[in-house]
């Protein structure tokens, strides 16, 4: 029991580790990547992979042709001579789902979606402990703010509340508090989703909180119509982003008129700026990973931008697109369709829309998620009896 416990802890502490250190510059992901090297090696030496689950090739096949859809605008960078590690960081995190497949095998799917929940809540727990602690230790603040900002790692801001200043932390992985919050309300866990909530709001992250309403209205309407236009959006908006391109590629508009200041304003700016970098080659297989443009959204060269499906675009272009985008909603549907499961399949839903303002969409939360569903595809006598608990 002891050792399962064990097991148990380290699946919470390795998701934890890639929320908390996310840009790997604490060290604490790089122990986390360790302790999962090691619940998978035990796994291959014990033969798991093979003997626990029967894989599902429609499923395998989708998450193959996305892994693909990286290499053509790998090819583009490597012909432009961008350094092959700055191209690779970019997409490398996608490969762990398969990874993270093998490290599940011990658990059966209630178990990992109750460790997911809960490494969301110690990372809520730790963000929040973070926001006490500015407002007894002013160095703290001010070295906290200068190195969350000079490596964009999030920031400290201070806002005036009814004439009280006080500071509001927002980290790098805030948003993907969203992802694990639906999720936590589709397990029944409530007490975790109000606490998850409660920190999107500490953060004033209003583009997470209006998500979370959104899918908090979803699952209580529990309509097959929403939950699958939900679906269908997956990729429905990265096709109308590509549209958007295409428009304004044609409208031959000069995005260096375009100059303003708030959020909105910089994601239009990003969408000017690639438009006008455009051409043929780069329209069908993008502008390569680890590739700089310059954006009037910032007025600055940039390699990444904050939506996260016009960054595919710009990256990988419409090759990339087509790889990645209808197998991800095709894995989606099989999920939703073969196994009557709501809650990972409108977790990965609310990612993906958080993406639209935060470049979370190719990340170790995502993968981690994403294994989760090819974990639930897979036959397996002890995900069966699971699934149906969670219906």
């Amino acid at each position: 029991m002891l050792n399962v416990n064990m097991e148990y802890m380290a699946l919470v502490f390795i998701l934890f580790s890639f929320l908390m250190d996310s840009g790997g510059d604490f060290g604490l992901r790089l122990v986390g990547l360790t302790v999962m090297s090691i619940l998978i090696f035990k796994n291959l030496i014990k033969g798991k992979f093979f003997k626990k689950i029967i894989i599902n090739h429609e499923a395998t096949a989708l998450y193959f042709v996305m892994c693909l859809s990286f290499f053509p605008g790998l090819i583009v960078s490597f012909i432009n001579g961008v350094d092959i590690f700055d191209s690779v960081k970019w997409f490398v995190s996608f490969y762990f789902a398969i990874l993270i497949l093998i490290l599940f095998l011990d658990f059966e799917i209630k178990k990992i979606i109750d460790a997911t929940i809960l490494a969301g809540v110690f990372y809520g727990l730790a963000q929040l402990i973070i926001l006490l602690l500015l407002f007894v230790d002013s160095e703290l603040v001010l070295s906290a703010t200068g190195y969350l900002q000079s490596n964009a790692r999030g920031w400290i801001v201070f806002k005036d509340t009814f004439g009280v200043t006080h500071p509001y932390v927002y980290l790098q992985s805030t948003l993907s508090i969203v992802p694990i919050a639906v999720l936590a309300l589709h397990h029944g866990k409530l007490n975790s989703f109000f606490f998850l909530a409660l920190i999107l709001m500490l953060a004033q992250s209003r583009f997470g909180i209006f998500i979370l309403v959104i899918f908090s209205c979803s699952f209580y309407l529990k309509s097959r119509v929403i939950d699958l236009m939900f679906i269908s959006l997956v990729y429905c908006i990265p096709l109308f982003m590509l549209l958007l391109v295409f428009y304004v590629v044609a409208a031959d508009y000069n995005p260096m008129l375009y100059i303003e200041t708030s959020g909105m304003d910089v994601r239009v700016g990003h969408l000017l700026s690639i438009a006008k970098n455009e051409d043929a080659l780069k329209i069908l297989f993008g502008f390569g990973p680890g590739s700089l443009y310059f954006t009037v959204g910032v007025d600055d060269f940039v390699d990444n931008i904050e939506v996260s499906q016009l960054e595919y675009i710009r990256k990988y272009g419409i090759v990339g697109l087509i790889m990645f985008f209808p197998p991800l909603y095709f894995l989606l549907k099989k999920l939703y369709s073969d196994k009557g499961s709501r809650l990972l399949v409108m977790s990965i839903c609310s990612m993906f829309f958080v993406a639209l303002s935060n470049p979370v969409l190719i990340s170790m939360t995502f993968s981690w998620l994403l294994a989760a569903v090819l974990y639930s595809l897979y036959e397996n006598s002890d995900n069966e009896v699971a699934m149906q608990s969670l219906l």
